[in-house]
């Protein structure tokens, strides 16, 4: 049997670099995907609607990541950890989504209690009613396009899956 030249794995083969590197294959095609199907009409880039997206989730659909506090803002730092596309430029395009009334920002010393010690410079953001009509209608598009996808995968593989996704996430994230 000849060996498969190393960091050339046969087809078939189960290595680390094959299954690895079909997670970026598949975020790839995902990205297609929802720039196809689930963008068109938003008026929003895709950049926009993740960002739009993950507060919308941290306020209204109880998602932990990112975290929202119990008035649905969100820290700036825990937004931008989240962000599944480009962080890049950020701060515009907060900025932007502020100015067209999606989302709010205050420092976060103006919220905190009193006697809470909070750097100064802190941000935190929350998505306004604005902003939930316009993700809203994306989201369930989103949604649709997820149910779609998995429609014939069984509960156990989907629960592999996603033990598996958030293994490699804490080990990407925390070198465990």
């Amino acid at each position: 049997m000849k060996k498969p030249v190393v960091g050339k794995p046969a087809k078939n083969e189960l290595s680390a670099i094959r299954v690895v590197g079909s997670i970026f294959r598949v975020r790839r095609d995902l990205t297609a995907l929802i720039k196809k199907h689930v963008l068109p009409g938003s008026g929003m880039t895709l950049e926009e609607a993740d960002l739009l997206l993950d507060l919308y989730g941290a306020a209204h659909l109880g998602w932990d990541d990112p975290a929202a506090d119990k008035d649905g803002y969100v820290a700036f730092a825990g937004l931008k950890a989240s962000l599944v596309h480009s962080a890049a430029a950020l701060s515009r395009r907060v900025a932007a989504l502020r100015k067209a009334g999606l989302l709010e920002t205050r420092k976060l010393h103006e919220i905190a209690p009193a006697t809470t010690k909070v750097d100064r410079k802190a941000i935190v953001l929350r998505i306004t009613p604005e902003g939930v009509k316009k993700i809203q209608p994306v989201y369930e598009r989103y949604a649709d396009l997820c149910d779609s996808m998995l429609k014939d995968v069984p509960p156990d593989v989907r629960r592999t899956i996603l033990q598996t996704n958030d293994d490699l996430m804490l080990k990407a994230r925390w070198g465990v």
